[in-house]
């Protein structure tokens, strides 16, 4: 309720507002460390003010029997804005206004002894609620329009640096801003959906997720939203960290049809946009070769992107592979089974047929039967790199429908021999 005149024993002369603030400011300086930590004179001189309005607005207030207005709460709105791109941490500022409340009230006690504490403390309570709660949500309002303001310049600084639209110069000054320095090696790591899936509101929705935690978790590693995925721009000395977090991330329930690629470091605009590129290389290769994986490097699938898809690669894993490519389906399967869990053994028949479950006679025949068909012997180290290559590529192949990729996995077979 507000009276029509303010009750003059609330009304403070200019002398009680300067030792007031005076008091306030100090206090606040003694007790709160962030506060107590400032050595710009700009923002102590900011401080200072700002503890002035609050004694005036807070007397007001309770000498007019009312809760603070809208415009007068959009003064420390204002000032706790401030307050973020100052540094001093949110948290900082409630134990501020709690330090302030208690303050402002030993001071109402001493100019207004004779008046009804009761009625004036549920005014003191309500005041210092919705002061706070209007710093708080301005504090937060800016640090999300900071947070997304930073992120449309490192979204666009990304963008330009893969597209190479950026000269070295360029980009040292903007990625300074950002906390990025081109110019040391940093790995890029794309996240996007499995196999042909593109882009949908679920997993567009878990890699905003995904970046929130990123950047939680590694401040240092630049995480932007494209058209690609989620590009993670990670220092080389914490890729390591990256690569964990995302494989937890991938591999868990939240996340199933997400895959990541790595690529190569490389430092300056040409080594960024090379990694980047590498990055969805893996991403596309990994997913035909290694579909169980979630990530997916480009170091470990750099050989099979020398060989690029079509008439080229058919006729050389035809060539390599035909006469078994020509068997029946089941047979064909089984036969390729073997030689992929062989050449996983390093040749070593023991273990193989221990893997697939059969007996070591049952192996030997099965390897005599492959021998026959591809004309060579599993003795003759060329003969055998040829077959080991073509089974590896067979997946990039028109083949592919065919089998199974190599390393996804076999079901113990049945044992025919």
């Amino acid at each position: 309720m507000r009276t029509s005149q303010p009750d003059p024993g609330l009304v403070l002369s200019e002398k009680q507002v300067a030792a007031f603030s005076r008091r306030l400011y100090q206090t606040v300086r003694q007790e709160v460390p962030a506060y107590a930590a400032i050595d710009d004179p700009g923002i102590d001189g900011d401080v200072r003010e700002v503890n002035r309005q609050n004694v005036l607005l807070f007397f007001r207030c309770l000498a007019e029997r009312r809760r603070p207005t809208a415009d007068e709460l959009a003064l420390l709105q204002q000032s706790a804005r401030r307050r973020l791109h100052q540094a001093i941490p949110l948290e900082a500022i409630f134990h501020s206004y709690r330090v302030g409340v208690r303050v402002l009230w030993e001071c109402l006690l001493e100019v207004a002894p004779g008046h009804d504490h009761g009625r004036l403390a549920v005014l003191a309570l309500e005041y210092a609620d919705r002061v706070s709660a209007a710093a708080a949500r301005a504090y937060l309002e800016e640090r999300q329009h900071l947070a997304q303001s930073r992120h449309d310049a490192a979204r666009l600084l990304v963008t330009r640096i893969i597209r190479e639209e950026v000269d070295e110069v360029a980009a040292r000054a903007e990625g300074r801003s950002l906390g990025l320095d081109v110019s040391r090696p940093h790995t890029v790591l794309v996240v996007g959906g499995r196999g042909e899936l593109g882009p949908t509101a679920a997993s567009d929705l878990r890699l905003g997720i995904l970046r929130s935690r990123l950047q939680g978790a590694q401040a240092s590693a630049l995480a932007v939203l494209l058209s690609s995925g989620l590009v993670v721009v990670a220092p080389v000395a914490e890729s390591g960290a990256v690569e964990e977090l995302l494989q937890r991330w991938l591999r868990s329930d939240e996340a199933p049809e997400l895959t990541a690629g790595e690529g190569t470091p490389g430092s300056g605009v040409a080594g960024l946009a090379a990694s980047y590129r590498e990055a969805i290389r893996a991403r596309a290769l990994g997913g035909i070769l290694h579909p169980e994986r979630v990530l997916h490097r480009y170091r470990e699938l750099a050989l099979f992107d020398l060989f690029r898809q079509g008439e080229a690669m058919d006729a050389f894993v035809r060539e390599a592979l035909g006469p078994l490519l020509e068997v029946e389906a089941r047979r064909r399967q089984l036969l390729v089974d073997t030689l992929t869990a062989l050449f996983a053994n390093g040749l070593n028949r023991k273990r193989t047929a221990f893997q697939l479950g059969v007996h070591q006679n049952t192996l030997s025949n099965r390897i005599r039967r492959v021998e026959r068909l591809l004309g060579g012997s599993l003795l003759s180290g060329e003969f055998c790199f040829r077959i080991q290559l073509a089974l590896r590529l067979l997946p990039l192949t028109s083949f592919r429908p065919l089998v199974r990729p190599p390393g996804s996995g076999m079901a113990t077979p049945a044992r025919p021999t």
